[in-house]
């Protein structure tokens, strides 16, 4: 049976003041007219009485149970999970509003999307549940597909997803109107999209934003504090975390997992300083990291220590292919000038020392600190320098 709707207080107002207005200049007789205005103040006050009645009504059965979903959807992603958040990654983050939203909705797998290197592609970083093959390295145009238009549009988005055509809704979490996330849902293929509550699914879209966006400023945070911001490389810092998980590689397999570390210097640093200033400093700095980033391999690690020492790990790399890697950075600075100022370019040179983990040392305070003595005891030497070497798979 449909409800019944009564008109609002302000259309029962004018609707009363119209009908007195028109029997007032109609021409009838007096008696007529006063019974009329009698009849409409009745009708006016029945109705008014109607519109009390279903202000206070109470709520349909309907009405309590979608209250008390939103209740608990802002109940589960509440402050508490922004706060927890703001110190985990988003790997962690996302499997905490998974586990929560199960409580709220029955939905069988989850992913989240993230914007791209391109600003126009988006792609899946985590997935959890059933159905995790679907978004394996998927990837997708903004506009396309079910997460794409989400992203586009920034509205809930239903539909299918896949071949398994999987009933699937993607949720947009939006920072003011500007979309950060996509947060997917996949149903049972019994799942009826036409009898979807969006407003069930903008509240979680809502509660589940300032939770991702917590997590993913906390990453960009830790990434930054691993980062030497004027070269772009990474700091001492990150160098000691990863030469430490290396070491422990190399303590449990021994001869079988070599490792080197390279540290150096650039000749003269202080002396270009001084003659071309502070600026002409930095752009060599960057030059240098750059050269270096070009003459190493995928494999090995980069770091900025301290004014002009930089520290290098080579995992895999015995002693030998080592001299090689030196002898091929020696090589770059020969066959390029820097520019310091506009006009001016300068020839660079290294100072590179380098220590082989067991025969050097094996922690990675005494791998560094023979490295640094190395150095300096090579420090006057001409460089070895090398016009062929091995490409990156010999090495």
């Amino acid at each position: 049976m449909s409800e019944i709707r009564f008109p609002s207080a302000a259309a029962t107002t004018f609707i009363a003041a119209f009908g007195a207005f028109a029997i007032g200049i109609a021409e009838i007789d007096p008696g007529t007219r006063i019974v009329i205005f009698i009849l409409i103040a009745a009708a006016s006050t029945s109705l008014t009485f109607l519109q009390l009645r279903e202000t206070d009504r109470p709520p349909t059965r309907n009405e309590e149970h979608h209250v008390e979903i939103l209740d608990e959807i802002e109940s589960v992603l509440g402050e508490r999970e922004t706060a927890l958040a703001s110190s985990l990654r988003v790997p962690d983050t996302f499997r905490i509003i998974v586990a929560r939203l199960r409580s709220v909705t029955n939905f069988r797998g989850a992913a989240l999307w993230l914007e791209g290197d391109r600003s126009d592609k988006i792609f899946v970083v985590e997935t959890e549940g059933d159905h995790q093959q679907t978004f394996i390295d998927r990837r997708a145009a903004k506009g396309s597909g079910l997460a794409g238009r989400a992203w586009e549009s920034g509205r809930v988005e239903s539909g299918f997803e896949s071949t398994e055509q999987l009933p699937s809704v993607a949720l947009p979490l939006k920072r003011g109107t500007e979309t950060v996330a996509i947060l997917q849902l996949v149903f049972e293929p019994s799942y009826n999209l036409a009898r979807i509550d969006r407003s069930v699914f903008d509240a979680i879209a809502a509660r589940s934003e300032p939770v991702i966006a917590a997590s993913l400023a906390f990453e960009k945070n830790a990434t930054n504090a691993l980062m030497d911001e004027l070269t772009g490389v990474p700091n001492e810092r990150a160098f000691f975390l990863v030469l430490e998980q290396h070491v422990a590689e190399s303590q449990r397999r021994g001869a079988d997992r070599p490792i080197t570390v390279v540290a150096l210097n650039i000749r003269d640093f202080d002396a270009i300083v001084l003659a071309y200033g502070g600026a002409a400093g930095d752009r060599v700095l960057r030059a240098v990291s750059g050269t270096l980033k070009e003459h190493l391999r995928s494999m090995d690690t980069i770091s900025r220590s301290h004014g002009d020492e930089f520290l290098i790990v080579l995992p895999t790399a015995t002693r030998e292919i080592a001299t090689e890697i030196v002898a091929r950075i020696h090589s770059a600075f020969y066959t390029r000038k820097i520019e310091v100022v506009d006009g001016d370019r300068l020839e660079i040179r290294l100072n590179i020392g380098f220590a082989h983990f067991g025969e050097d040392g094996d922690t990675p305070a005494t791998l560094l600190q023979s490295a640094r003595r190395t150095r300096e005891s090579r420090r006057d030497l001409p460089p070895v320098r090398i016009i062929d070497f091995p490409n990156d798979t010999a090495v």
